[in-house]
């Protein structure tokens, strides 16, 4: 069974997936600022965040900071490949 872009049930699903996109767009506008707004001033200077890799002893912590970086250089790197492909 193949697709084309002129099956109804797949223009439905398209719409469908349009809408529901702008629906959440316009939601994530909206409550953005209330949730930034909620933050306390000092949130990301605080003295006394949580650090909870520096109360691991050193062979845990390790390894477990190379595995938080990679996976957060896998999740950029991915965000920057959905950027620049189709």
């Amino acid at each position: 069974m193949s697709l084309s872009i002129d099956d109804p049930v797949l223009e439905g699903v398209l719409v469908a997936l349009a809408v529901s996109s702008g629906v959440l767009l316009l939601l994530s506008a909206v409550a953005l600022p209330g949730f930034i707004s909620r933050l306390p001033a000092d949130y990301f200077t605080h003295p006394e965040r949580n650090r909870w890799l520096s109360t691991l002893p050193p062979h845990w912590a390790v390894p477990l900071l190379i595995v938080k970086n990679g996976l957060g250089l896998i999740l950029a790197g991915a965000g920057l490949l959905m950027l620049v492909l189709p």
